[in-house]
């Protein structure tokens, strides 16, 4: 690749917001774990519960009460996430593409820069760089583990292939 930059013009819909905010918590951040791991314990105390039935008095109340408990409070944490994506994509006005920012990705060590519509700017090294993941049509620059970039195939366009021979090249150094 020559020393040329590949700048894209990021526009964020609700889909693509979305799908970047489920890839984030549940395949990045693994916020899945937790919920699944209490209701399957929970889960585990009711069978134990059912299984005592014959010899212990209320052992089945006890069980429904614990299968209520174990599978009720993960479906709210699951039903509480998906709402607030919805809420923070009426707040952004997410309906159709706005432009967010640009990301302008060159092959120096300093080479991450991005320019937000609202002026704010930052610089980022390669070799700081989190990671870099590819989601649904889009691509997952990640400078910090909180912090990433959307790069929507879309808004990449016909430099697909000089960003991926960028990233390769840089992330394998």
């Amino acid at each position: 690749m020559k020393d040329s930059a590949i700048t894209v013009s990021v526009k964020i819909d609700a889909r693509l917001f979305r799908n970047f905010a489920i890839y984030d918590a549940f395949r990045m951040k693994k916020r899945w774990k937790s919920p699944v791991l209490f209701a399957l314990i929970l889960l585990g105390f009711a069978i134990l519960c059912f299984s005592r039935a014959k010899t212990q008095e209320q052992a089945v109340f006890m069980g429904a009460v614990l299968l209520a408990v174990g599978f009720g409070l993960p479906i709210i944490y699951f039903a509480n996430f998906f709402r607030s994506i919805n809420v923070q994509i009426r707040k952004l006005g997410l309906k159709s593409p706005q432009p967010v920012y640009t990301v302008t990705l060159t092959d120096v060590p300093d080479g991450i820069h991005v320019a937000a519509k609202n002026g704010e700017t930052a610089q980022y090294e390669w070799n700081n760089l989190y990671g870099v993941h590819q989601g649904k049509s889009c691509t997952y620059l990640y400078v910090q583990n909180n912090r990433a970039y959307l790069l929507p195939d879309r808004d990449i366009g016909s430099q697909a292939e000089a960003l991926g021979s960028l990233l390769e090249k840089r992330l394998l150094r």
